[in-house]
């Protein structure tokens, strides 16, 4: 998948703030960090900004390791160091969303699937069984898949839950392998599609 590509997908899955408030976040890891928590990030009010921090952070792998972003517009930026702006994260300072999501592992069951191929199996049947519209877009993690269902128009934090809570909901009643947090999370970070190997975006 392109650069295009890419900002194309960004374009579509995140609430850019154009001419009112708020930031979109991209965020990473540093290459001694075990986990996700305290991602370091910056704050971005457009799409070819966030673009040319993405590319910084590919180009310096001593300092950003695995690569996120904020599904959510966060109505406020983290403190000022140095003279560069950080980003904050959390539920509180979100202002709006354009996606629910799915988080499916490639894992030993009955946390996960097999194989990437079950997992992709399983999702075909929810959809189905849950009369749900086709997943908009679908990116392979490195450990498994991200199926987003985008919006054609922005989510109030409210609205987005109570949509967000049925599709947790669906995933329960059907039996879907999938972390159910994280569907639930309006101030998410989910992989770049295109940074990590072997991720690609579909529709």
């Amino acid at each position: 998948m392109g650069a295009p590509d890419v900002a194309e997908f960004l374009k579509r899955v995140l609430p850019w703030p154009g001419d009112g408030p708020g930031y979109i976040n991209l965020h990473y890891t540093s290459p001694d960090q075990k986990s996700a928590h305290g991602l370091a990030g910056r704050p971005y009010r457009n799409l070819v900004d966030f673009m040319h921090g993405l590319d910084w952070a590919k180009s310096h792998p001593a300092y950003a390791k695995d690569i996120y972003f904020c599904l959510s517009r966060q109505r406020e930026t983290g403190k000022v160091y140095h003279g560069r702006t950080y980003a904050l994260r959390n539920h509180i300072n979100t202002t709006a969303l354009k996606a629910i999501w799915l988080d499916i592992d490639v894992k030993p069951p009955p946390k996960g699937y097999a194989t990437l191929v079950e997992a992709l199996q399983a999702l075909k049947a929810f959809v189905e069984a849950a009369t749900l519209p086709s997943v908009s877009a679908l990116v392979g993690s490195g450990g498994g898949l991200h199926c987003y269902w985008i919006s054609d128009r922005e989510l109030a934090p409210d609205e987005w839950a109570a949509y967000a809570g049925g599709l947790r909901d669906l995933a329960v009643k059907h039996g879907l392998r999938c972390d159910l947090g994280v569907t639930i999370d309006c101030a998410r970070v989910l992989r770049v599609p295109s940074v990590h190997p072997g991720i690609t975006v579909s529709r």
